[in-house]
């Protein structure tokens, strides 16, 4: 995509901000030697003045801006930079579902317009993909601690389009998969595609394995002290890793368990394939990338 969008007639990318968890080496090679790129630590991705100042001091100050990112990370800061931007930012373009959710928590006073092509049709079919993808990385994370998955009793939290995918997923390497979802719509649709929908307490305490794909948190504090002994609690979006990994931490303190728990955090969120739509209006592009 990007190499499409270098060779069009629309105005050069201003700046690439690379995901640091996520980034393919050898892709961001080849980027830099065309384009200026920053790889910034995951705590400078989340901090305001970082991610204000990349964007500013990267910029023409002529020029217009569009922001099309994965993720939602500039959400915190839209309006700071709409203040320092003025007319000149045109808007967001969005491509997750998490970011599509940061967005909408601004729905009342949003200083330019936001595309989402998060729950666009074209990208369910591409978020079921990317189910089948999250399984297929932690597989061969897990067969390397001695787990394999083949046969499991496994859970599934959350049967939205990437919870789908990694439940139809199970499914073909013969796993036992429940799934657990707090939209009853969810629940009857998993059923009727032949899975068990279990109560949340009930499922935790029965299944080896737990993928969240919620695109929320899936796991609070007081779960942890439910799950068997042994189960793996898997996370298909990283950033919902450190607050489980602090949830459990708590539990851990304040849980009277009969047995050891050992809990395997395990984090992979590959990175989506380059957007079908249209290409962008005119205008200088910041873009995070994967």
């Amino acid at each position: 995509w990007l190499e499409w969008f270098g060779n069009s007639t629309l105005p050069p990318i201003s700046l690439i901000i690379a995901i640091p968890y996520s980034s393919h080496q050898k892709t961001l090679a080849e980027l830099q030697a065309k384009h200026t790129i920053l790889t910034p630590s995951l705590e400078e991705l989340y901090d305001r003045e970082y991610l204000k100042k990349a964007v500013l001091s990267h910029l023409s100050p002529e020029n217009s801006v569009i922001i099309l990112e994965i993720g939602g990370y500039f959400s915190k800061i839209l309006n700071e930079l709409a203040n320092e931007l003025k007319e000149r930012l045109i808007g967001v373009i969005e491509d997750t579902e998490q970011g599509h959710r940061e967005y909408e928590k601004l729905a009342e006073k949003l200083p330019c317009p936001i595309i989402s092509v998060a729950r666009s049709e074209l990208k369910k079919a591409e978020d079921f993909l990317i189910g089948t993808a999250c399984l297929h990385s932690t597989e061969k994370l897990i067969r390397a601690v001695g787990f394999p998955i083949y046969g499991k009793k496994t859970l599934v939290i959350g049967f939205g389009k990437i919870g789908r995918g990694v439940a139809h997923a199970l499914i073909r390497r013969q796993c036992q998969v429940s799934v657990n979802d707090s939209n009853p719509i969810k629940r009857i649709q998993a059923i009727s595609e032949g899975f068990s929908a279990l109560g949340k307490e009930h499922a935790l305490q029965s299944n080896e394995i737990i993928y969240g794909a919620t695109g929320n948190y899936s796991l609070k504090a007081d779960d942890f002290s439910k799950l068997k002994d042994g189960a793996h609690e898997i996370s298909v979006w990283f950033l919902l890793l450190h607050d489980a990994r602090d949830s459990l931490q708590r539990s851990l303190l304040t849980a009277s368990l009969g047995s050891p728990l050992r809990v395997e955090n395990v984090a992979v969120r590959p990175p989506p394939a380059p957007p079908a739509a249209a290409p962008p209006p005119p205008g200088v592009i910041v873009v995070p990338f994967q």
